[in-house]
């Protein structure tokens, strides 16, 4: 069995970011692109807005 070095996030990022009813997860953890970096927050952040952006315009319909 492989453990991986203690402090790595070595396969177990990016989290799932699937929005769960009315809750949007956002944060570096979730990013594609740059998970657990100041770049996958902020692509995080754009995604998210997004989302919350098109379920409100669903919303309003």
């Amino acid at each position: 069995m492989a453990l991986p070095i203690a402090g790595s996030l070595e396969g177990l990022l990016p989290l799932p970011s699937e929005p769960v009813g009315d809750i949007h997860w956002a944060g570096t953890e979730t990013a594609t692109d740059h998970p657990g970096y100041i770049e996958g927050a902020i692509e995080s952040g754009v995604r998210v807005a997004h989302e919350v952006a098109r379920a409100l315009s669903v919303i309003a319909g």
